[in-house]
Protein backbone atom coordinates (compact mmCIF):
# COMPACT_ATOMS: atom_id res chain seq x y z
CA UNK A 1 0.00 0.00 0.00
CA UNK A 2 2.80 2.17 1.01
CA UNK A 3 5.52 1.27 -1.68
CA UNK A 4 4.79 3.53 -4.55
CA UNK A 5 5.05 6.63 -1.58
CA UNK A 6 8.21 5.05 -0.23
CA UNK A 7 9.75 4.70 -3.41
CA UNK A 8 8.40 8.10 -4.19
CA UNK A 9 10.32 10.03 -1.05
CA UNK A 10 13.49 7.47 -1.74
CA UNK A 11 13.37 8.99 -5.38
CA UNK A 12 12.72 12.30 -4.29
CA UNK A 13 15.66 12.11 -2.09
CA UNK A 14 18.36 10.37 -4.46
CA UNK A 15 17.60 13.63 -6.78
CA UNK A 16 18.66 15.73 -3.89
CA UNK A 17 21.55 14.13 -2.70
CA UNK A 18 22.79 13.82 -6.74
CA UNK A 19 21.53 17.89 -7.37
CA UNK A 20 23.64 18.71 -3.90
CA UNK A 21 26.54 16.61 -4.92
CA UNK A 22 26.81 19.00 -8.16
CA UNK A 23 26.97 21.90 -6.39
CA UNK A 24 30.25 21.47 -5.02
CA UNK A 25 32.54 22.28 -7.85
CA UNK A 26 36.40 22.64 -7.70
CA UNK A 27 37.63 26.17 -7.13
CA UNK A 28 39.97 27.74 -9.66
CA UNK A 29 40.98 31.32 -8.18
CA UNK A 30 42.05 33.84 -11.17
CA UNK A 31 41.36 37.04 -11.79
CA UNK A 32 37.43 37.90 -12.34
CA UNK A 33 35.46 40.35 -13.90
CA UNK A 34 32.27 40.46 -11.61
CA UNK A 35 30.88 43.36 -13.46
CA UNK A 36 30.61 41.25 -16.94
CA UNK A 37 29.13 37.80 -14.35
CA UNK A 38 26.84 40.32 -12.98
CA UNK A 39 25.53 42.02 -16.97
CA UNK A 40 25.55 38.28 -18.00
CA UNK A 41 23.15 37.71 -15.50
CA UNK A 42 20.83 40.06 -15.87
CA UNK A 43 20.53 39.99 -19.51
CA UNK A 44 19.94 35.79 -19.40
CA UNK A 45 17.26 34.54 -21.12
CA UNK A 46 15.81 32.51 -18.27
CA UNK A 47 15.43 35.56 -16.21
CA UNK A 48 15.21 38.53 -18.63
CA UNK A 49 12.24 36.37 -20.06
CA UNK A 50 10.38 36.91 -16.52
CA UNK A 51 11.30 40.66 -15.94
CA UNK A 52 14.25 43.26 -16.31
CA UNK A 53 16.50 42.90 -13.92
CA UNK A 54 18.52 46.04 -13.56
CA UNK A 55 22.27 46.71 -12.62
CA UNK A 56 24.21 49.76 -11.13
CA UNK A 57 28.12 48.81 -11.88
CA UNK A 58 30.93 50.38 -10.52
CA UNK A 59 33.16 51.73 -13.09
CA UNK A 60 36.05 51.17 -12.83
CA UNK A 61 35.83 47.91 -10.33
CA UNK A 62 39.04 45.81 -9.90
CA UNK A 63 39.08 42.32 -10.84
CA UNK A 64 38.25 39.98 -7.63
CA UNK A 65 40.02 36.72 -6.78
CA UNK A 66 37.45 34.06 -7.61
CA UNK A 67 36.16 31.31 -9.35
CA UNK A 68 33.97 32.64 -12.35
CA UNK A 69 31.60 29.87 -12.01
CA UNK A 70 31.43 29.72 -8.50
CA UNK A 71 30.62 34.21 -8.35
CA UNK A 72 28.46 32.93 -11.50
CA UNK A 73 26.01 30.40 -8.91
CA UNK A 74 26.42 32.92 -6.23
CA UNK A 75 24.79 35.67 -8.35
CA UNK A 76 22.46 33.89 -10.02
CA UNK A 77 20.79 31.88 -7.37
CA UNK A 78 20.43 35.36 -5.49
CA UNK A 79 18.49 36.88 -8.36
CA UNK A 80 16.50 34.30 -8.58
CA UNK A 81 14.91 34.20 -5.42
CA UNK A 82 14.91 37.69 -5.86
CA UNK A 83 12.98 37.66 -9.09
CA UNK A 84 10.37 34.94 -7.56
CA UNK A 85 10.08 36.98 -4.13
CA UNK A 86 8.27 39.41 -6.45
CA UNK A 87 3.83 39.63 -6.13
CA UNK A 88 1.72 39.53 -9.87
CA UNK A 89 2.51 43.46 -9.85
CA UNK A 90 6.52 42.95 -10.31
CA UNK A 91 8.59 44.86 -8.55
CA UNK A 92 12.31 45.78 -9.10
CA UNK A 93 15.40 43.39 -8.83
CA UNK A 94 19.13 45.45 -8.74
CA UNK A 95 22.55 44.03 -8.99
CA UNK A 96 24.93 46.39 -7.77
CA UNK A 97 28.83 46.11 -7.59
CA UNK A 98 31.04 48.22 -5.40
CA UNK A 99 34.80 48.43 -3.89
CA UNK A 100 34.35 47.82 -0.31
CA UNK A 101 36.72 49.93 1.75
CA UNK A 102 38.80 47.12 2.63
CA UNK A 103 39.31 46.96 -1.28
CA UNK A 104 37.49 44.31 -1.55
CA UNK A 105 34.82 43.39 -4.60
CA UNK A 106 31.09 44.07 -3.14
CA UNK A 107 28.05 42.24 -4.85
CA UNK A 108 24.67 43.32 -4.01
CA UNK A 109 21.39 41.74 -5.19
CA UNK A 110 18.48 43.86 -4.07
CA UNK A 111 14.27 43.51 -4.76
CA UNK A 112 11.28 45.20 -3.65
CA UNK A 113 9.16 41.96 -3.45
CA UNK A 114 7.96 40.47 0.05
CA UNK A 115 10.57 40.89 2.20
CA UNK A 116 11.07 38.34 5.51
CA UNK A 117 10.55 38.04 8.80
CA UNK A 118 12.50 38.07 11.56
CA UNK A 119 12.25 34.38 11.86
CA UNK A 120 12.64 33.55 8.00
CA UNK A 121 15.61 35.82 8.28
CA UNK A 122 17.22 33.26 11.55
CA UNK A 123 17.06 30.09 9.15
CA UNK A 124 17.59 31.93 5.18
CA UNK A 125 20.73 29.99 5.20
CA UNK A 126 19.65 26.77 6.47
CA UNK A 127 19.86 23.52 4.79
CA UNK A 128 16.50 22.60 3.05
CA UNK A 129 14.38 25.74 4.80
CA UNK A 130 12.06 27.06 2.89
CA UNK A 131 8.96 29.97 2.21
CA UNK A 132 8.37 28.50 -1.57
CA UNK A 133 5.72 25.65 -1.82
CA UNK A 134 8.25 23.93 -4.34
CA UNK A 135 11.53 24.96 -3.26
CA UNK A 136 14.28 22.64 -2.07
CA UNK A 137 15.87 25.06 0.75
CA UNK A 138 19.19 24.48 -0.59
CA UNK A 139 19.75 27.66 -2.90
CA UNK A 140 20.65 30.05 0.18
CA UNK A 141 22.50 27.64 1.90
CA UNK A 142 24.33 26.98 -1.45
CA UNK A 143 25.74 30.55 -1.71
CA UNK A 144 26.84 30.79 1.82
CA UNK A 145 29.09 27.57 1.42
CA UNK A 146 30.09 28.71 -2.01
CA UNK A 147 31.23 32.27 -0.73
CA UNK A 148 32.80 30.52 2.44
CA UNK A 149 34.59 28.50 -0.23
CA UNK A 150 35.82 31.95 -1.81
CA UNK A 151 36.73 33.19 1.80
CA UNK A 152 33.81 36.09 1.27
CA UNK A 153 31.39 36.88 3.52
CA UNK A 154 27.59 37.15 3.01
CA UNK A 155 25.42 39.09 4.59
CA UNK A 156 20.95 40.03 4.47
CA UNK A 157 19.13 42.93 5.65
CA UNK A 158 15.10 42.37 4.99
CA UNK A 159 11.88 43.15 6.42
CA UNK A 160 8.25 42.07 5.75
CA UNK A 161 6.67 44.09 2.56
CA UNK A 162 10.11 46.48 1.93
CA UNK A 163 12.06 43.62 0.32
CA UNK A 164 15.54 42.15 1.06
CA UNK A 165 18.91 43.18 0.03
CA UNK A 166 22.05 40.38 0.11
CA UNK A 167 25.16 41.74 -0.26
CA UNK A 168 28.61 39.72 -0.80
CA UNK A 169 32.40 40.71 -0.03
Amino acid sequence: ERRSTLESSVGYLDTLARNYARLTPSVERRAVDVNAIATEVATSTAVASTMRVRTRLAEPLPRALGDPVIIRRIIDNLVRNAVESLDARGGDVTITTSRAQNGAVRIGVADTGRGMSQEELAHAFDDFFTTKPDGTGLGLSVVRRLTTDLNGSVRVESAPGQGTEFTIE
